[in-house]
């Protein structure tokens, strides 16, 4: 019996799911333990193809706030070379034969989303307008690589896969192999989570230096850099502190400052303290002598304990000896006593 093109093709899709499914998860540090010798680029994220006219997609919509948050993940890593690979067509682009026009230099279809434009260091982006399907055609990205040669990894995103994102990553890939240069090229299969750690990294290394440029003379040592407030998408805002609660407290000040932010938005516009002032608040050396005054911490506290065979008598009363001491404690067993 004759086979169709689709069960011809299956072992194949089969071997692709298996590899797809095997696919690791891969950080930032391992990716480009030299930051400086990084780039990401994105390929025609925009709003013609996001938002409006006629090669729009939600699909393609939906790439953006992934996209986002690996650029700050990058960005917290201390990746800086970060270029935006676009579709700037000519009104009378040879490739409006084969596909609808689109894109057309001056139009609001061709201009960069808000949300990348919203990012605080957008304009440290690299943009290269290109009038085909290739980034490397006529839109400067090969003069940038020649003027930066020690780059030699590149993060490669935006769409489409199988268009524009696989050209480019054929063409980054075939000229290295060509000139015999030592060059990565990743397309990541999924770019929806934030580089937890790179944020995080990142974020203490801001709060650092917000303390370097407001202590004055006398000011406290600087306090713990990690936030205490996590913005989780689809998962909803943690708290972190040294006890419960602390945490809570936290939650509930970060719920009412932004309910405050919300009121004074629907009246005028909310503007917050400049930082000198905020730290000057944060490091009052008053409130620092009463903070100094509190009862020391438990010996265990801020440390987890996991007990198995918590159920039962011994685990029980070693649970209650570490809660004495200040841990917090998580309790496993297949009792259900």
């Amino acid at each position: 019996m004759k086979t169709t093109l689709a069960q011809h093709s299956q072992p194949f899709l089969d071997d692709l799911e298996l590899w797809l499914k095997n696919l690791k998860e891969i950080s930032f540090a391992e990716i480009a333990p030299q930051p400086e010798k990084a780039a990401v680029v994105s390929v025609d994220v925009l709003k013609g193809f996001c938002y409006s006219g006629p090669l729009s997609s939600p699909r393609v919509a939906g790439i953006v706030e992934p996209i986002v948050e690996l650029f700050k993940g990058a960005w917290a890593h201390g990746i800086r070379h970060i270029l935006l690979s676009q579709d700037t067509h000519e009104p009378d682009a040879i490739e409006f034969g084969a596909w609808p026009a689109h894109c057309v230099r001056g139009t609001e279809e061709a201009g960069t989303v808000d949300a990348f434009k919203q990012l605080p260091f957008y304009y440290q982006m690299v943009v290269f307008e290109k009038n085909s399907i290739s980034s490397g055609e006529k839109s400067g990205l090969q003069a940038w690589i020649s003027y930066y040669p020690e780059v030699n990894t590149f993060i490669v995103v935006g769409d489409c896969t199988d268009l524009c994102v696989y050209q480019l990553a054929m063409e980054l890939r075939l000229q290295a192999n060509a000139y015999q240069l030592q060059r990565r090229v990743i397309v990541p299969a999924e770019a929806d989570g934030p580089q937890l750690d790179a944020l995080i990294a990142g974020y203490r290394a801001d709060y650092a230096a917000y303390y370097d440029r407001c202590k004055h003379p006398d000011s406290p040592a600087m306090r713990d850099p990690n936030a205490v407030i996590y913005l989780v998408p689809g998962v909803g805002m943690i708290a972190f502190a040294k006890d419960k609660p602390t945490a809570r407290i936290s939650a509930e000040f970060y719920v009412n400052a932004i309910n405050v932010m919300r009121g004074a938005s629907g009246v005028s516009d909310y503007q917050g303290l400049d930082e000198q002032e905020a730290f000057n608040i944060e490091y009052w050396l008053l409130e620092e002598a009463k903070l100094s005054r509190m009862p020391k911490p438990k010996s265990l506290a801020g440390r987890v304990a996991f007990i198995s065979g918590g159920a039962g008598g011994i685990g029980s009363a070693i649970a209650s000896k570490l809660l004495s001491e200040g841990a917090c404690v998580v309790l496993a067993d297949i009792d259900q006593a």
